[in-house]
């Protein structure tokens, strides 16, 4: 990296208009946080002042929406805060418009390459173009990992049964029984429709193997992207019986949580960001369990057309990411080194240790599990089962391959996760699941702009059909 590049690279970055604080004489640096987090960064941004006495800063931690930020901050950055929490999937997008800086100080430079898994380190860098030639620069700051798992009504569901789909749908069948006014429950639901909340059929990999034919920007590059394997029908062809058999359900207008309070479902997969919510929606956390999302035998007309054999066991999978912390452009040059200095210090083991224990933030360096466990008579059996179950679910998952905006709105924007959606809600058949898949795949490499032009193949991969007439 050159200085010189990345003064040019400054440049391009415009504004150095940055957040002020309202009263008080010492300038102030602010901070995005998620609103369930906000007491505990205050507590640790004051432990840092203490500890660092000539900062020159005060500091202001506020609640802000990680989910909607980056919107907000391509709308207009100069009314954001100086550091933003963003999902990394936010990364490559907002570093393409310019909004973030790069991280450019060697000793976090330092924490953040020995510290964070490999997964996390590809997805916080972008690419910027400086006078025809391409560099590579962090922009993310990795203190949260998450991922999405399975959580349970206790009093309705045993541990044996939350392992696995199948023994969902028997305890929402048992619950029926019992509670006749819930003629409906079912085993599972989801917390929303969106390519990130409903994807852990699109995820899923064998059980056994870990395998799964399903590529998404492998390697990060836009054309290295599969959704037509035999696998990934099958697993469609499961989700549409699951769908109508008691096992899964949408959400309804009234939300997850709402479902889970009536008894409309025993279980949502869900984040450690929602566990607040499931502990409300039942009454206590004694009555939350938490599990990996559970595994599903494919039964002969889940793979029914398909090489896939029956009684393959699936497990749901997931996009395991991270939340990360970034320096907005539009904040005050001047303040540049003392938030590295201070990000440095909220990215540390020590603080992302502390932000476990006290706001159940599950830490985004590797290995934190070993950690956790040297404090698992410290803290509840739920906290140490959410930390268990985040790392197990790793080896079934993939941070978001979404390094720029580009992908990040073929994935989501294109039409994609309602291609996958209608054709479980429509059941449509074999030759159906095949052909929205070849148009799924299709959104991931070129986006939807051309969508109505595609000429399905009368012959799609692992199809023996002739194309519908």
């Amino acid at each position: 990296m050159k200085i010189k590049n990345l003064a040019v690279l400054f440049a391009a970055l415009g504004t150095t208009a940055g957040v002020v604080s309202c009263g008080g004489s010492k300038p102030e640096i602010s901070i995005y946080v998620g609103a369930e987090t906000v007491a505990f960064y205050k507590k640790a941004t004051s432990q840092f002042l203490k500890e660092n006495s000539g900062f020159g800063y005060g500091i202001r931690v506020v609640a802000a929406d990680a989910g909607t930020i980056a919107g907000t901050m391509i709308a207009d950055n100069t009314q954001c805060a100086d550091i933003i929490t963003v999902a990394h999937d936010n990364i490559g997008k907002l570093a393409e418009k310019n909004v973030i800086r790069p991280i450019i100080g060697e000793d976090l430079l330092n924490q953040i390459n020995s510290d964070n898994p490999e997964g996390y380190l590809t997805v916080i860098k972008a690419k910027q173009v400086i006078q025809g030639q391409t560099y590579t620069y962090t922009y993310g700051v990795p203190y949260i990992s998450q991922c999405l798992y399975l959580m349970y009504n206790k009093d309705a569901v045993t541990a044996e049964q939350a392992k696995s789909f199948e023994g969902l749908r028997e305890a929402a069948l048992a619950y029926r029984v019992a509670n006749p006014s819930k003629p409906n429950a079912v085993g599972c639901t989801v917390t929303g429709t969106s390519g990130f909340d409903f994807s852990f059929t699109l995820l899923a990999r064998n059980n056994e193997t870990k395998a799964t034919s399903m590529l998404m920007y492998k390697d990060l590059e836009k054309l290295q992207c599969y959704a037509q394997g035999d696998d990934s029908v099958a697993n469609v062809r499961w989700a549409q019986r699951s769908f109508k058999d008691g096992t899964l359900d949408w959400p309804n207008s009234s939300g997850f949580a709402t479902m889970m309070s009536t008894g409309s479902a025993l279980g949502v997969i869900t984040g450690a960001w929602n566990y607040n919510a499931v502990v409300s929606a039942l009454g206590s956390d004694s009555k939350v369990g938490v599990a990996m999302i559970p595994t599903y035998t494919l039964t002969s007309d889940d793979v029914d057309g398909t090489t896939v054999e029956a009684g393959t066991v699936m497990r749901g999978g997931s996009f395991t990411d991270c939340k990360a912390f970034v320096i907005n452009a539009a904040s005050s040059r001047s303040k540049y080194d003392a938030e590295q200095q201070l990000l440095k210090y909220l990215s540390s083991k020590e603080v992302q240790n502390q932000s476990f224990e006290e706001a159940m933030n599950i830490p985004a360096y590797a290995g934190s599990l070993d950690y956790i466990e040297t404090i698992k008579d410290k803290i509840s059996a739920q906290a140490y089962e959410i930390a268990k179950v985040h790392e197990e679910m790793k080896e079934y998952g993939i941070p978001q391959p979404f390094v720029n905006a580009t992908y990040n709105n073929y994935y989501y924007q294109a039409g994609g996760p309602d291609l996958y959606k209608n054709a479980i809600i429509n059941q449509v058949d074999v030759r159906g699941v095949r052909e929205m898949l070849f148009r799924l795949e299709y959104t991931w490499k070129w986006g939807s702009s051309t969508l109505d032009k595609l000429v399905i193949p009368d012959v799609l991969p692992g199809d023996t059909n002739t194309k519908a007439s």
